[in-house]
């Protein structure tokens, strides 16, 4: 079995496990679409007392037939390109002033099994979810492939649908694929990172 992983580094980790029991402000970045909904490939969030950046990357893997470009997320302390968005007016304030009472991580599993090359692994964490007291806001990748990032709001009583990418994947007689998704507690997270050291 070849196995590639895309996860979060463990202080990438921390940082995001870090917003815990903060009070959240806003999110923005130099480059929104769509209503505040899409960032072209980084974007920032902010509480009262401090702020991370989501910065998409990307690695060269030979995933399926040759070496392709995957896009995977890294975190960064600070607020990437706030001037830019500030001057545009890409700043969004929903949700502000609520406290933040948990995160939780976004991970896909692509598994193929091939008739030739047999069975391949990719494990990427194609985002997260901040959830505060009266709403929850996910940044989720796009595409297993692009840099862009989904931006999505939903009111504290509204259920969570995640933007979903999985239709990348298309399944032949000599190829197939199966995609699981999995949204798990920041802790749990920090634990099998702990783990894995």
């Amino acid at each position: 079995m070849t196995s590639y992983s895309l996860e979060f580094k463990k202080e990438d980790v921390v940082l995001i496990a870090d917003l815990v029991g903060k009070t959240w402000d806003h999110y923005g970045s130099r480059t929104l679409f769509n209503e505040g909904t899409l960032a072209a490939s980084d974007m920032f969030l902010a509480t009262t007392s401090s702020s991370i950046s989501v910065i998409a990357d990307y690695a060269l893997l030979d995933f399926e037939d040759g070496t392709d470009e995957f896009s995977f997320l890294r975190i960064e302390n600070g607020e990437v390109g706030v001037t830019a968005a500030r001057r545009s007016g890409n700043l969004y304030f929903d949700f502000r002033g609520s406290p933040i009472s948990n995160v939780f991580i976004i991970r896909d599993i692509v598994k193929m099994i091939d008739q030739a090359s047999g069975y391949r692994e990719l494990v990427v964490d194609s985002g997260f979810v901040v959830e505060t007291t009266t709403g929850s806001i996910a940044i989720c990748k796009g595409s297993f492939y692009m840099a862009d990032m989904f931006i999505q709001k939903f009111e504290e009583t509204e259920s969570i649908q995640l933007f979903d990418s999985n239709n990348e994947w298309e399944s032949s007689l000599q190829r197939r694929f199966a995609i699981d998704r999995f949204v798990l507690p920041i802790d749990q997270v920090l634990d099998a990172a702990d783990d894995n050291q």
